[in-house]
């Protein structure tokens, strides 16, 4: 009777479990945890702590905490998870891996990237092993790695590893998928940050051809890489150029989101931005004027945002006062 009892119970769990994930998918954060507590709460009872389907729990509760940012409560979930699947499961479980790439990710997310760095090689390493070397979730595991290093300002060990993304991705998924795009982007990303704006604008090319390509010239994809060319044009200071592309960003913003979204304002900082630097102070004003505008609608005068962006403004009138 009590087995039957308990098995009913656990059935019970699963069908909590399944109503948490459905939730989860939605974005439903908070029924989600209500669902996957109950079924927690079951199974600790009955099947204890050290139980695979206990480690799921954790595992679920863990990816809604990291869903809502709140890093510390799905690090808590995701190490109890880790800890049952390193108990009962052999070394190289692939659930093992998932679960140090979650901690990883959730460290990353906190911006401790000292830390997630540990738990992505972890990943990695099981991945490579048991996947090998091209499969996706290995690449991922490449990916995170550049992510995190390329975050701690480590440019050369961000480089390494996006070009190992690049590479297979090429040879995986060949060079016309989307994702190669997204490979570009990063390692222009980092060449930008070390100042190697030649090389920048070598793979900012690259990703804004692709995104035309696959996604057609009024994409959100292509403005953002339009946007990533216009600055990197700015920094070497071919305003001409710069000045082009960001219009041509703040075009397809315009189109697809109207004339007050804050990816609109954005753009305008960045045109701001270019005609200061090449003493336009009178266009910059009109532009930082336009931003701040925005931006306090959107977001309220005492956003950050709204605050360097008014910041700019002043800036920008005071140099106009000076001619």
């Amino acid at each position: 009777m009590n087995k039957h009892l308990d098995q009913r119970k656990l059935e019970i769990a699963c069908s909590y479990d399944e109503l948490g994930s459905t939730c989860r998918l939605r974005r439903e954060y908070d029924l989600a945890i209500q669902h996957y507590e109950r079924a927690l709460a079951i199974r600790l009872k009955i099947l204890g702590e050290q139980h695979l389907e206990t480690a799921t729990t954790h595992n679920d509760l863990g990816l809604v905490y990291a869903g809502q940012g709140q890093y510390d409560l799905a690090i808590q979930h995701h190490k109890k998870a880790l800890a049952i699947q390193e108990k009962v499961l052999g070394p190289q479980h692939l659930d093992i891996a998932q679960s140090h790439n979650n901690l990883g990710l959730e460290y990353a997310g906190q911006g401790q990237y000292d830390l997630a760095i540990p738990y992505f090689e972890q990943a990695l390493a099981m991945r490579k092993k048991v996947l090998g070397k091209e499969h996706p979730d290995t690449v991922l595991s490449y990916n995170s790695l550049g992510y995190a290093y390329y975050n701690q300002n480590e440019y050369d060990l961000a480089i390494l590893y996006f070009e190992k993304v690049l590479a297979t991705r090429a040879k995986v998924l060949g060079k016309e998928h989307p994702k190669m795009a997204l490979s570009y982007n990063s390692l222009g990303a980092v060449y930008y940050k070390q100042g190697q704006y030649d090389r920048a604008i070598s793979y900012f090319k690259k990703a804004l051809a692709s995104r035309k390509k696959i996604f057609g010239e009024q994409h959100s994809h292509t403005a953002t890489a339009h946007t990533s060319l216009g600055n990197t044009y700015t920094e070497q200071n071919q305003y001409d150029l710069a000045i082009q592309h960001h219009k041509q960003a703040l075009a397809i913003w315009q189109k697809v989101f109207g004339e007050q979204h804050p990816c609109i304002a954005t753009t305008y900082t960045n045109l701001g931005h270019t005609y200061s630097k090449r003493g336009q102070y009178d266009r910059a004003v009109s532009y930082f004027e336009k931003a701040s505008a925005i931006l306090e609608k959107s977001f309220g005068g005492d956003h950050l945002d709204t605050i360097v962006a008014k910041d700019k403004l002043l800036e920008a009138q005071s140099q106009t006062s000076l001619e």
